[in-house]
């Protein structure tokens, strides 16, 4: 017999209408299924012409005889091919009276050669008890071929009476022989959840998903989407089976139909399936479709998103274009998101260099995208890379965000080690929305690290520079609780951090406003500590606090010139006794102070914790 199903159905069917072995006719097998059908279908017409005025007679005749004698004859003398050629002859009024009377093996027996598009109302006019009995024992003798025939002409409800009888395995192979493939739709249709769900299990059993999966293309949008669900809820096994068998067989776009229509709770159990770790059928999917990739994406675990981001396809501006596209056209930007930080600088400026992430509708999707799953620190790295118009057009729209949608960009950005490219964005906002942005800081400081404390000191200048300049021209009050945060977070070496800043910004003004309220802040806490601050940075500070007008503020500074020698000098804060703002302390002193300052800032700690 042929090796595909759907073609050795057909010469099964043919054989069965010319009552020859099939296997007398695999000569034929090149035709295919389509063409198998038709030549079948020819055959059956051409036959029926042939006898059709003696199969007419023959139908007329029964009319003369009462049913209790013509019936016994019939099924002792009339062949069931014959009896089936004239049952699409017989008034429908008469079928109905005759079926109760002909014994289920017999109807069983003649069904096999009925044709469904002739004998269509004797097969719809069949009661439904004939109709449950007559496909029991066409069930149970796997009769699938005429079962499939039957299914195109039989009512719905007869169908669903039948459906008990069938297996979960026996529902691809009887899908398979349907000639009538819309039927197919109406078939699963029919089908509740459980028992679609059987049906994959026994597909995994019987390694038949290439041919389950051919079926799928006989199914509306909706249906196929429904069984995608269903798949997704089954265990590894089972989802893993599907994904092998559709990358193996070039069946990926099934599967891909599977992901257009599945929730939210679907895609996180199907991007837990254990085939996705094999790089060949992440590559396989992407090459069929971005679209089905992108749906996961957000519920991959980091080791697939690393190898997908790893793939070498990703690096061809072609490929890149095509992402996008099927991003934008879906709104799937949150399935590129999380692929972002994964990338290298390479592909990233290539991705920022491609025409759609110019225009100001795409940029406004992923912005969109990236504050409604909580993915700004994703987005940044690609901000980084892109050109300047287009950069300046993401700060104007992170300048239009609301309180808590900044905050929550912050948060995100220092959680991933992005607070720095968070204040480049900030950066080019208007005058009012820095300022806010500012206070977001200043109010989430603690909370979420929005001074990057826990950056390393390089890291932590770069964010101060930043900050210095996003704050520049802030109110004074503002600059001030910024020194008050600073005081109480990073103590130990905020002021030679925001004098390096400053000399790199040269944004001098806001900086010693900022180390002035670290020193009163720290003063009035009773907590102290000292540094090491280079000679040449010190006077450049001092100076530019002279005029500035700061002088009287920052006294300390100035004093500080005349003490200790070499290229350093030791600055304290938050050890004044006097109104001077700083104070230099001999280092012995400033040790033991220092070790007293930190044990008082730690107690102060304990208790508000136990405050709260």
């Amino acid at each position: 017999m042929a090796d595909n199903p759907a073609t050795a159905a057909q010469l099964l069917k043919l054989g069965r209408l010319l009552d020859t072995d099939p296997e007398q006719l695999r000569y034929l097998e090149s035709l295919g299924a389509e063409g198998l059908r038709k030549l079948r279908e020819l055959a059956s017409e051409q036959l029926f012409a042939s006898y059709e005025d003696r199969l007419q007679r023959m139908a007329q005749a029964s009319k003369l005889v009462p049913l209790s004698v013509a019936l016994p004859m019939a099924e002792k003398s009339a062949p069931p091919r014959l009896m089936a050629a004239v049952a699409g002859l017989i008034e429908t009024d008469r079928v109905v009276k005759a079926a109760p009377r002909i014994s289920p093996q017999f109807m069983a027996d003649l069904a096999a050669y009925l044709d469904p598009g002739r004998a269509r109302p004797a097969i719809e006019a069949a009661p439904l008890e004939v109709a449950r009995k007559v496909a029991k024992i066409i069930v149970d003798r796997q009769d699938l071929i005429t079962m499939g025939n039957l299914i195109s002409a039989v009512t719905d409800d007869a169908l669903a009476a039948c459906l008990p009888f069938l297996d979960d395995g026996s529902i691809v192979a009887l899908g398979s022989v349907i000639d009538d493939r819309p039927r197919v739709d109406h078939l699963f249709g029919l089908l509740p959840d459980a028992r679609l769900s059987g049906v994959a299990r026994a597909a995994t059993e019987n390694n038949s998903w290439p041919e389950l999966l051919g079926l799928m293309g006989d199914l509306s949008s909706a249906a196929q989407q429904r069984f995608g669900n269903v798949v997704a809820a089954q265990e590894d096994r089972v989802r893993s089976a599907v994904m092998q068998a559709a990358s193996e067989n070039r069946q990926l776009d099934v599967l891909t139909s599977f992901l257009d229509g599945m929730t939210p709770m679907s895609l996180t159990q199907f991007a837990q399936t254990t085939a996705l770790a094999q790089p060949q059928l992440l590559a396989d999917l992407a090459s069929t479709s971005w679209t089905g990739v992108l749906r996961l994406v957000p519920y991959l675990p980091d080791e697939v998103l690393d190898r997908l981001t790893g793939l070498a396809d990703l690096r061809e501006p072609t490929v890149q274009a095509k992402m996008l596209a099927d991003a934008v056209a879906l709104n799937l930007e949150s399935g590129i998101l999380p692929l972002l930080p994964r990338l290298d600088g390479t592909v990233l400026a290539q991705l920022a260099s491609q025409d759609q992430l110019q225009r100001d509708d795409v940029l406004d999707g992923f912005v969109r995208a990236a504050i409604r799953e909580g993915q700004w620190s994703n987005l940044l790295p690609l901000v980084r890379h892109l050109p300047e118009a287009a950069r300046k057009h993401v700060s104007e729209l992170a300048g239009n965000l609301d309180q808590s949608e900044l905050r929550e960009a912050f948060a995100s950005a220092s959680r991933a080690g992005q607070l720095s490219s968070m204040l480049d964005v900030t950066a080019d906002m208007p005058e009012q929305q820095r300022v806010a942005a500012v206070e977001t800081i200043v109010a989430d400081a603690g909370d979420e690290d929005l001074l990057g404390t826990g950056l390393p000191e390089a890291e932590q200048e770069a964010v101060w520079t930043k900050l210095l300049a996003l704050s520049n021209g802030a109110p004074e009050q503002l600059l001030s609780q910024l020194g008050e945060q600073a005081a109480l977070l990073q103590l130990d070496n905020v002021v030679p951090t925001v004098m390096a800043a400053a000399q790199k910004s040269g944004n001098w003004e806001s900086a010693l406003k900022v180390i002035s309220s670290v020193d009163s802040t720290a003063t009035a806490m009773g907590v102290g500590a000292a540094f090491d601050v280079p000679k040449g940075l010190l006077e450049q500070a001092a100076k530019q606090a002279q005029e500035l007008g700061l002088g009287d503020q920052l006294g300390g500074l100035v004093s500080a010139l005349g003490q200790g020698a070499g290229q350093s000098v030791q600055l304290a804060v938050g050890f004044a006794e006097g109104a001077n703002a700083l104070q230099l302390a001999p280092a012995k002193e400033a040790a033991a102070k220092v070790v007293s300052g930190l044990a008082g800032r730690l107690a102060g700690m304990l208790r508000k914790d136990d405050k709260s």
